[in-house]
């Protein structure tokens, strides 16, 4: 059967949608699994020093 290609909006809004959901209830880091600090916007790992800003 042939391969459908989702457009470039479906993948851009499916994407964001993603980004978003695991961005506002990340709670462990994914880099050392330490709780994660929500602050102003970003999210913050006192156990390793990754952050991730909106």
């Amino acid at each position: 059967s042939p391969i459908t290609m989702a457009t470039t909006e479906e993948v851009t809004k499916h994407n964001k949608e993603v980004t978003d959901f695991t961005f506002k209830n990340i709670s462990t880091c994914p880099d050392c699994g330490s709780s994660v600090m929500h602050e102003g916007g970003c999210v913050t790992c006192p156990g390793c020093g990754f952050s991730k800003c909106e």
